[in-house]
C-alpha cells in the first residue's frame, strides 16, 4: 500500500519540513519501510535534506535524534565534498 499510494515521495518531501518532530518521524518511517523491503528509501537531494536533518538533530527529542542519526548513518555521500 505504501508504494501504491506513493507515500515514499511524500515521506521524502517531509524530510525538508521545518518542524524537527515531523523530520524525525519521516526518518523513522523511511527507515522502517527500508528495513521491511530491503531497499534504501532514505535519499538526500543536493545537501538540502542534509542541512535540514542536521538542524533537526538539535531540535528533536532523544528518540527523534536517534532516528535522524540512524538515517544519516546509512547515507552514502556522493563525493568527498558532500561527506565533509
Amino acid at each position: 500500500m505504501v508504494l501504491e499510494h506513493d507515500m515514499i515521495k511524500m515521506l521524502q518531501n517531509l524530510l525538508q519540513d521545518g518542524n524537527a518532530i515531523v523530520v524525525a518521524n519521516a526518518c523513522a518511517s523511511l527507515l522502517e519501510i527500508s528495513n521491511a523491503t530491503g531497499k534504501n528509501y532514505f535519499k538526500l537531494h543536493k545537501n538540502q535534506n542534509l542541512s535540514k536533518l542536521l538542524s533537526a538533530v538539535n531540535e528533536a527529542n532523544e528518540w527523534g535524534q536517534i532516528y535522524i542519526l540512524e538515517a544519516l548513518s546509512i547515507h552514502d555521500a556522493a563525493n568527498s565534498e558532500e561527506a565533509e
